[in-house]
């Protein structure tokens, strides 16, 4: 019965915790943590230009609209192959899935689950705002849920059983 009871409580503290998780991610706008990536790539650039600031998935912006989407793998595949005078217009994706930066991360980050992406564009009045990737929503749930068996460990380190130690 004690086993059972403590299953129940487990249980109940996961359930609680993800749904203040994603209530949470319900809340917040994804315009808040769309990184700025120096306003995209433009369509007519070579591609060896889209490395400027790393390898990463970019967006191809032209008068500040989103046209397509570079993504790395794409961009690694044609730097590898003859990619001389190639431009990002012809290796980019055209007319990419966008999001409005009053949308919920959890609504976007189940977008991209769905159309199987690990980047989006985040647009504000239909001009380029910034990326929203995978990773940010990682780390935005890691700050959102930390992890229990460090909360407790720190909880101990610092309630009645460390005095106790001391």
């Amino acid at each position: 019965l004690v086993l059972l009871s403590l299953f129940v409580m487990i249980v109940a503290y996961g359930e609680d915790r993800a749904v203040r998780v994603e209530s949470a991610m319900r809340r917040m706008r994804v315009g808040q943590f769309a990184l700025w990536d120096m306003g995209g790539i433009a369509p007519n650039q070579p591609l060896a230009t889209a490395l400027r600031g790393g390898l990463r998935d970019i967006a191809v912006t032209k008068d500040g609209r989103v046209v397509g989407m570079l993504w790395r793998n794409r961009l690694l595949a044609e730097l590898g192959s003859a990619a001389n005078g190639r431009t990002v217009a012809e290796a980019m994706e055209p007319d990419p899935i966008t999001v409005d930066a009053d949308m919920p991360i959890h609504d976007v980050q189940r977008l991209m689950d769905e159309q199987g992406r690990w980047a989006v564009p985040v647009l504000e009045a239909g001009m380029y705002r910034g990326i929203f990737t995978g990773d940010r929503f990682l780390h935005i749930y890691r700050q959102l849920s930390p992890d229990p068996v460090r909360s407790l460990r720190e909880l101990l380190d610092r309630g009645p059983l460390a005095r106790l130690r001391a």
